[in-house]
C-alpha cells in the first residue's frame, strides 16, 4: 500500500503574513465562545450522522471479506490433514485487506488484523504476505505518529520485497520510508527514497503511482519553500489523477494546491481548493484527511480574521483526531489552536494548547512539529513580556529549524536531484543507442538479403545465358559483372560495419567523459566555495569534497584512456569485433 504525504504544516504565522487582525478583549472572546460552542456541537452531531451512513456503506465490503474468511476456515476444516502447505495465503491476504479497510476509522482493529496477517504469513512462510503485513503496520503506526516504529516496519517490508524481487512493492516501500523520513525532518533521506521510488514507477509505467511520487516530492519542495515548483508538480499530479478512477487522490491534490495558495497569500483561491478537497473526503469518509483539511481551512479563515469560522474548524479537527487517537494529528491541531489564541491575545489558552502540541510532537519525534511549537512559543513569550523565556525558546527554535534544514542538507538534496536527473538522462541515452544498434543490425540484415537476391539473380541469369546462348564471350562478361557486384556489396557491408564500430566506440568512451564533465562542473563551484570561505572549517570541508571529485575525474579519465589503449591493441591484432563483444556494447 502506498500513501501520500499530507503536507502537514498548520502554522498560523505562515498564513497570517500581511494581515492585520484586530485584538479582542477576554470578555468578548468568552461571550462569542459560547455561541461558537453551540454551533460546534451541532456540527459534530451532523458529522456523526454522516459518518454512520458512510460506515454502513463500507460495512458491506468488510462483511464480504469476513464471509470469505469464514468460508476459507470452513473449507480448511473439511480438508483436515490434506490441507496444502500454502493454503492459508488466501486467509493472510484477506486479513491484510481487512486491515486496510479499518485503517482510517478504526486503527486499533486495523492493527490487530495486520498482526494476525503477519503471524499467519510467518507460520506458513508466505514472504509476500509478511512484507504486506509489515507495510500495513508501518502505515497504521505512521498515521498514529509513531514514526520510529513505522520506519522499522517499512524497512522490514523493503528487505523482504527485495528478496522476492517485488519491484512494485519495493517502490511502495521506498515511497513510505521517504514519507517517514520527511516527518522526522530528514529531508535528504526523504528525497533519496522518494526519487528511488519514482525511478522504479517510471520503469513500470503505472500512472497513478507516478502521480503519487510527484505529490510526495512536491511536499519536499514546500518544505524548501520552493512554492512555484511545488505548485507545478501538484498540478501535473492532478492532471494524471483526473484520468484515473478514485477521488481521494484528486482531493489530496486539491488540498496541497490550496495549501500553496495560502502560503503565497492567495487565500480566496486557497479556500476554494480546500473546500473541494473536504467535500470529497466527506463523501469517501476518510476521517484523517477530513480533520487535516479542517485545520487548513481554519488557518485560512484565521489569516482573514474570520475567527469564529477558524475556531469551529479547529475544534472539529481535534474531535476527530481524538477519536482516531492520532498523536500527529492532535499535535498539528493543538499548535494551530495555540496560534489562534495568540492572535486573540489569550495567552492562557495559547500556552495550554502549545504545551499539548509540544508534548505530542516530542512523543512522536516530529522535528517539524517541535520546531513549529517553539516558533509559536517565542511569539507567545513576546506577548507576555517574558523575554528570558522568549530567549530560551528562540534558541530551541533555531536549533530544531537548523536541524531540519541546514546547508549540509541543502547540498545533499541538490546532489539527490542531480543524480536522479543524471540517471534519467543516462537511461534515455542508453535506450537511444540500443535503438540505433538495432536499426543498424536490421539494415545489415536487409543488405545481406538484397545481396543474396542479387547474387542469386545474377547466377540465374548467367545460367540461363549459358544454356540459351552457349556463348563463351557473353558468359565471360556476365562473370565479370558478377564479381564487380560482389565487390561492391562487400565494400558496402564493410562501411556499414565501420559505422556501427564508430557508434560503439563513441558510446563506450562517452560514459567516463560524462563523469569527468559533471565532476569538473561541481569542482569549479567548490573552488569558488574555498575562495569565498569565511573560516578554515568550511574551507577544509570544501577542499575534501574537491579532492574526492578530482580523484573521480582522474579515475574516469584513466578509464577512458584504458578503453582507447585496449581498443588499439585489438585493432592491431585484428580482433576489434571481439573487443566489442566482450564489453557488450
Amino acid at each position: 500500500m502506498m500513501f501520500i504525504i499530507k503536507s502537514r504544516n498548520p502554522k498560523g504565522n505562515y498564513l497570517s503574513e500581511g494581515f492585520h487582525i484586530t485584538s479582542q478583549s477576554d470578555g468578548r472572546s468568552k461571550a462569542s465562545h459560547k455561541i461558537i460552542m453551540r454551533r460546534y456541537f451541532l456540527l459534530l452531531l451532523m458529522m456523526c450522522l454522516f459518518q454512520q451512513v458512510l460506515f454502513g456503506q463500507n460495512q458491506h465490503k468488510v462483511d464480504s471479506l469476513l464471509s470469505a474468511l469464514k468460508k476459507h476456515d470452513a473449507a480448511k476444516k473439511e480438508l483436515g490433514s490434506k490441507v496444502p502447505a500454502m493454503y492459508d495465503t488466501t486467509a493472510a491476504n484477506i486479513l491484510n485487506k481487512l486491515s486496510a479497510d479499518y485503517r482510517v476509522n478504526k486503527p486499533k482493529i486495523a492493527l490487530d488484523y495486520a498482526n494476525q496477517s503477519l503471524a499467519m504469513s510467518e507460520q506458513i512462510g508466505f514472504k509476500k504476505g509478511i512484507s504486506n503485513a509489515y507495510n500495513s503496520k508501518g502505515t497504521i503506526t505512521l498515521d498514529k505518529g509513531d514514526y520510529l516504529l513505522a520506519l522499522e516496519c517499512h524497512k522490514k517490508a523493503l528487505k523482504i520485497r527485495r528478496e522476492i524481487g517485488d519491484k512494485k512493492g519495493i517502490a511502495g516501500s521506498y515511497n513510505n520510508i521517504g514519507i517517514v523520513y520527511r516527518n522526522l525532518g530528514n529531508l535528504p533521506d526523504a528525497l533519496k527514497y522518494l526519487f528511488a521510488a519514482l525511478k522504479i514507477k517510471e520503469e513500470l509505467g503505472n500512472k497513478k503511482d507516478i502521480a503519487t511520487s510527484f505529490i510526495n516530492i512536491g511536499v519536499i519542495y514546500v518544505d524548501l519553500k520552493n512554492y512555484p515548483e511545488a505548485l507545478k508538480i501538484f498540478f501535473d499530479a492532478l492532471k494524471i489523477y483526473k484520468t484515473l478512477p478514485g477521488n481521494n487522490s484528486i482531493a489530496l491534490c486539491y488540498g496541497n494546491i490550496g495549501n500553496i495558495y495560502d502560503l503565497q497569500g492567495n487565500f480566496t483561491e486557497g479556500l476554494n481548493y480546500h473546500l473541494m478537497a473536504l467535500k470529497i473526503f466527506e463523501k469517501t469518509g476518510n476521517k484523517d484527511y477530513i480533520a487535516f483539511e479542517q485545520i487548513k481551512i481554519g488557518n485560512n479563515y484565521m489569516a482573514r480574521a474570520k475567527m469564529d469560522e477558524a475556531l469551529k474548524n479547529y475544534l472539529t479537527s481535534i474531535k476527530i483526531y481524538e477519536e482516531l487517537n492520532s498523536k500527529s494529528g492532535l499535535a498539528d491541531a493543538y499548535v494551530a489552536l495555540g496560534d489562534f489564541y495568540i492572535k486573540l491575545k489569550n495567552s492562557t489558552e495559547a500556552a495550554n494548547y502549545l504545551e499539548k502540541g509540544l508534548i505530542f510532537s516530542k512523543e512522536i519525534g516530529s522535528i517539524i512539529g517541535i520546531k513549529s511549537c517553539y516558533e509559536s512559543l517565542v511569539k507567545l513569550d513576546s506577548i507576555r513580556g517574558d523575554f528570558k523565556q522568549c530567549f530560551e525558546h528562540q534558541k530551541l527554535f533555531i536549533f530544531y529549524r537548523d536541524s531540519f534544514m541546514n546547508n549540509e542538507h541543502t547540498k545533499k538534496i541538490t546532489q539527490q536531484q542531480m543524480q536522479y536527473e543524471f540517471d534519467k538522462k543516462e537511461s534515455q541515452s542508453k535506450a537511444i543507442h540500443e535503438k540505433k544498434d538495432a536499426l543498424a543490425k536490421a539494415e545489415i540484415a536487409k543488405q545481406k538479403l538484397i545481396r543474396n537476391w542479387i547474387i542469386g539473380g545474377f547466377g540465374l541469369v548467367a545460367l540461363l545465358l549459358f544454356f540459351v546462348y552457349q556463348n563463351f564471350n557473353k558468359q565471360k562478361i556476365a562473370n565479370k559483372k558478377l564479381k564487380e557486384t560482389q565487390a561492391q556489396l562487400i565494400a558496402s557491408e564493410k562501411m556499414a560495419a565501420f559505422g556501427i564500430m564508430a557508434s560503439r566506440v563513441a558510446h563506450e568512451i562517452q560514459n567516463p567523459l560524462n563523469f569527468v564533465n559533471n565532476f569538473s562542473d561541481i569542482s569549479e563551484e567548490l573552488v569558488e566555495d574555498i575562495l569565498s570561505a569565511k573560516n578554515d572549517e568550511d574551507r577544509k570541508e570544501a577542499g575534501e569534497i574537491l579532492t574526492e571529485n578530482l580523484k573521480k575525474i582522474n579515475h574516469h579519465g584513466k578509464r577512458a584512456e584504458a578503453i582507447v589503449t585496449e581498443l588499439q591493441k585489438h585493432i592491431d591484432a585484428g580482433t576489434a569485433q571481439e573487443f566489442f563483444e566482450e564489453n557488450k556494447i
